[in-house]
């Protein structure tokens, strides 16, 4: 069922035309603040409402320098929206009155439950947790389990809480006019969830993003290593022991053991000076350093703290090759913001997934499912750097032209448009 629309004067409109006002809340470190910053550089008056305190969840982790004072448009509302981990107040910004000056809302994370199925059409900007998490009644369950150290009147209060959380995310996505997540058949569990809340194929569509417009590639010229020195960045969390927690999806499983095995693979195989470059950041780290120690890999591995996305643009021009999953998740922003840096990606591309909004056939990713794979690609890049260039600038022209900000803005606004259309001629 889609969302009420309100304001039924202005939606008789030719929104293609028309400037809009639109809001968006959740969070915005990654396609959100893409999206946001492509409508308003097609005229849109647009606003962004920061609802969580996290550096990951702020375009202040993105960008280095960013500061509020300088964007008017972007305000911050965490200190007021967010109680804990399971509970969530709100924010004056946030009443119906005052969302209904918007005749646009796109959410992620926590904003659905916050702002969404409240009268403005929304747009559901779904990227993990969000759903998976979010807007599964399983979550209270293991919330339960999870908080067996509290007192009982606390741990029923929590989940109470959690399940209100749970109840207004379910009810944002089901009233949405327009949902974007993976195509069916790349994360089952989400499809199922999809279709329980009665989200039809109409409503569905897919997109993955790229920062093309912030991006600047670096030449490997300019990188001050000896050219004989294979410098490997893998941007993917260290997520890959199995069975999964319970808590998380197989979007969240990366491979990583596969990937430091084709490493030790290749290092056995070649006289190759190489070094693999790991972020601390991962349920998997401990085990990680236990695998690289038991390969004999330890003196090619480099590591490195939790960072932000600026100090991740940084590693990108430092690299020569990014990998990215090599399991049974989906190449992310994170390997498609390598290949705007131009750098080659290694990762498992999922052949087995292809549609709307995923990557193409013809996409210039080195695609790995075992070890042998990430050795080969290795071997082959080793050395080459007029390949490892070719291959850069390859991967830089695609994302382009497939997976640029301003075509998910333009989807938006067409679904958006048409859903406007639809209710205006019901009048």
């Amino acid at each position: 069922m889609l969302g009420a629309v309100a304001d039924t004067a202005s939606q008789r409109q030719d929104h293609t035309q028309r400037r809009l006002t639109i809001c968006f809340v959740g969070n915005t470190n990654n396609y959100p603040f893409l999206v946001a910053s492509a409508m308003r550089g097609m005229g849109h008056d647009v606003t962004v409402l920061l609802d969580r305190t996290e550096q990951l969840h702020r375009p202040h982790g993105r960008y280095e320098g960013f500061d509020l004072v300088t964007a008017p448009w972007v305000r911050d509302i965490s200190q007021e929206v967010t109680a804990d981990g399971w509970t969530l107040n709100h924010s004056e910004e946030l009443r119906p009155q005052r969302l209904k000056q918007y005749d646009l809302l796109v959410l992620n994370g926590f904003g659905l439950a916050l702002a969404g199925g409240r009268g403005t059409p929304s747009f559901a900007m779904l990227t993990g947790s969000d759903l998976t998490q979010l807007a599964n009644w399983s979550s209270v369950g293991l919330l339960w389990k999870n908080l067996h150290s509290l007192g009982l009147l606390r741990r029923v209060l929590a989940c109470l809480l959690h399940a209100r959380t749970v109840r207004r995310q379910r009810r944002a996505i089901r009233r949405s006019f327009g949902v974007s997540y993976f195509v069916r058949g790349v994360v089952p569990e989400a499809d199922r969830l999809l279709d329980g809340l009665g989200v039809g194929s109409r409503q569905r569509t897919s997109f993955m993003l790229s920062d093309v417009d912030h991006i600047v590639p670096q030449p490997l010229s300019a990188v001050q290593r000896p050219p004989s020195t294979l410098r490997v960045f893998n941007v993917a969390r260290l997520n890959w022991r199995q069975p999964k927690p319970a808590h998380m999806s197989e979007l969240d499983m990366k491979g990583t053991d596969v990937l430091l095995s084709g490493f030790a693979a290749f290092l056995q195989r070649t006289s190759a000076d190489a070094q693999l470059v790991l972020v601390r950041k991962g349920i998997d780290i401990e085990a990680t350093e236990r695998e690289v120690e038991r390969l004999g890999i330890a003196k090619n591995v480099i590591w490195l703290a939790e960072m932000s996305q600026a100090e991740v643009f940084e590693q990108y021009a430092m690299a020569d090759v990014v990998t990215e999953q090599l399991s049974t998740s989906y190449v992310g922003m994170g390997g498609l913001d390598a290949m705007a840096a131009g750098r080659p990606v290694i990762a498992n591309t999922r052949p087995d997934a292809r549609g709307e909004g995923l990557l193409r056939e013809d996409a210039p990713v080195l695609h790995a499912e075992t070890s042998d794979d990430v050795c080969r690609h290795l071997q082959r890049l080793a050395g080459a750097r007029q390949q490892i260039s070719s291959l850069g600038e390859q991967s830089r022209r695609y994302v382009e032209e497939w997976h640029s900000p301003a075509a998910a803005a333009r989807r938006i606004l067409s679904m958006h448009a048409a859903t406007c259309r639809g209710f205006a001629e019901t009048l």
